[in-house]
């Protein structure tokens, strides 16, 4: 339950203190009153908050550009309607999108489905994803919510067949691994990377990438040291790992 935390650094990464203390004031009405009311008449419920916070936390700059100055604005004002406008300009250019990259984007959201859903070690009855949503939100009382929708509640009523991972201890260890974890990735938390480091017994090297919002760093064109390192593990394992 470690999402949240990676959320919060995102945050901290691109906002200021007093702009985050802004979102929290929000999220502060809301939880207390079910609704937060802007100065010009938008009710912001949970899950309206939810959708700002997905803002903030996009591996897309790109949008992230585009949106955090309106962002801003209404955090300063609380006039909610730039803010409107301009995720509707998103959402319109992502729309217009060639089939490939709609193809692309379903094929993602299936598999992160599928890695929720299906790899656990120990699947989760319906139950008890019904009654997690308090212990996110005790983790984290602004992205709680949020990553309680992103990661467990997508996999209530799931139905397809589960193929449990083995745990890290039971992998054969003899074989060098390269373990490349970003502090700022969204998906899949930074303490992941560093549990792997450290049940790992066998040859391997920790990657650390700081201060890019990103997932998947090999060939993404996110850092070109670890483009760099990752071409010299495929290429020759033990060498990569010895010499880093």
């Amino acid at each position: 339950m470690t999402i949240p935390f990676s959320y919060e650094r995102i945050m901290y990464h691109r906002l200021s203190k007093s702009e985050i203390e802004l979102i929290k004031n929000i999220n502060n009405k809301i939880k207390e009153h079910e609704i937060y009311t802007t100065k010009d008449g938008y009710k912001i419920d949970q899950d309206n908050f939810n959708k700002l916070l997905e803002t903030i936390i996009s591996t897309n700059d790109d949008d992230w550009s585009n949106i955090k100055p309106s962002l801003i604005s209404f955090l300063k004002t609380e006039i909610f309607y730039d803010y409107i406008v301009k995720i509707q300009e998103i959402e319109s250019s992502n729309s217009n999108d060639s089939s490939d990259s709609s193809l692309a984007a379903a094929i993602a959201s299936a598999s992160i489905g599928s890695i929720n859903c299906s790899d656990e070690n120990k699947p989760l009855l319906d139950s008890e994803i019904e009654n997690s949503l308090s212990l996110f939100e005790r983790k984290s009382s602004l992205f709680g919510s949020l990553a309680y929708k992103n990661y467990y509640a997508m996999c209530l009523g799931w139905k397809a067949k589960r193929d449990p991972l083995p745990y890290i201890s039971k992998v054969n260890n003899r074989a060098p691994i390269l373990i490349i974890g970003g502090k700022l990735d969204s998906l899949t938390p930074y303490e992941e990377a560093i549990k792997v480091d450290k049940m790992y017994l066998g040859n391997k090297k920790l990657i650390t990438v700081n201060n890019i919002v990103s997932h998947g760093f090999s060939f993404s064109y996110a850092d070109d040291y670890v483009d760099y390192i990752t071409e010299k593990y495929l290429l020759n394992p033990n060498s990569i790992i010895d010499n880093t």
